[in-house]
């Protein structure tokens, strides 16, 4: 929501599929054009008159959907089946670094975390930024480990706050594994963000996507020896409908369905909606914008080396 000039105000615009469009333009790129959709105003303003005939003129028939699903670079990695149809499962996994440079200034303690959606319906959300300079709890809040769909231990982040653009020490995060295959995916990743514990702490994640069951295995490892809180924290999208299941959740979004369950209970399971005092519950979509949604949270009591499983069935 940062901007000058507003070069583009139609109803409904999306500035992802407009710098798409703006790309499909200069890099005659007909994969581009099928992900923007259209032509809009921004691209006209930016590139001319001409472009539209540009953009109208670029080809699609040989695109293909999606180019690449390993991001290295930047530490993104997506499993999945089925996409670019109505049947799709794409999860997106963050194993890269903490923000920008020495202060990561516009970094989040999120590594490990996942984003899902099934048929093109959100499910795991990332709640987003909400402030800068304002709201100073809010503002911490939505940059925590516990805004993001990762685990947290002790009720400590995996990078610490510095200031409102300033990370005083970072997590180092990796990819491990990555075998994409024609009947499953598998992503192995970890960080180091709980090694500075008296009792160091590390936590490794492997995600493993199978296609025949489009189910997703969430397996979380800590390696540690002394005794720690556990929270394995997963937003859902404000359109999500939940079902609690004893220690299961049953998501509904437009028709489409996930089963998130863990193998063992936790020693605690909260749903937390819209709470101003723990902040949890919450979903900004735009600059100083937040609405209430639905996060779900494990908690458990572990004693040296753990395992916690999580399984994830998609039904569309």
């Amino acid at each position: 929501d940062g901007y000058v000039v507003r070069l583009a105000a139609a109803p409904g615009w999306c500035p992802y599929r407009s710098l798409l469009a703006t790309g499909a333009v200069l890099f005659e790129r007909g994969d581009f054009k099928v992900k923007a959709g259209e032509f809009d105003e921004k691209t006209r303003w930016l590139l001319g008159e001409r472009s539209a005939q540009q953009f109208a003129e670029i080809p699609t028939s040989d695109a293909v959907l999606p180019v690449r699903r390993a991001f290295p670079d930047s530490g993104y990695h997506i499993l999945g089946g089925d996409f670019e149809t109505s049947s799709e499962v794409r999860l997106l996994v963050d194993s890269g670094p903490l923000g920008y440079r020495a202060i990561a200034a516009h970094g989040h303690a999120d590594a490990l975390a996942v984003l899902l959606s099934v048929g093109g319906r959100e499910f795991l959300i990332d709640p987003g930024t909400y402030v800068y300079h304002t709201e100073r709890e809010w503002r911490d809040y939505f940059r925590s480990t516990a805004a993001h769909n990762t685990l947290r231990v002790d009720g400590l982040d995996q990078s610490q706050i510095g200031g409102s653009f300033l990370w005083s020490r970072h997590a180092q995060a990796c990819c491990e594994v990555w075998e994409p295959g024609a009947e499953a995916d598998r992503f192995v990743g970890s960080h180091d963000g709980y090694r500075a514990l008296p009792d160091p702490v590390v936590h490794r994640r492997e995600i493993l996507w199978s296609r025949p069951d489009r189910a997703i295995a969430i397996t979380d490892r800590i390696d540690c020896r002394e005794t720690h809180i556990v929270e394995q924290f997963w937003h859902f999208s404000e359109h999500c409908q939940l079902i609690v299941e004893g220690s299961a959740v049953i998501a509904e979004n437009q028709g489409v369905r996930i089963r998130l369950a863990p193998v063992e209970a936790p020693v605690e399971m909260l749903v937390k909606q819209g709470d101003q005092a723990g902040h949890l519950g919450w979903v900004s979509r735009r600059f100083a914008v937040k609405e209430p949604t639905n996060t779900l949270v494990w908690r458990s009591r572990i004693t040296g080396a753990t395992i916690l499983e999580t399984h994830i069935t998609c039904f569309v």
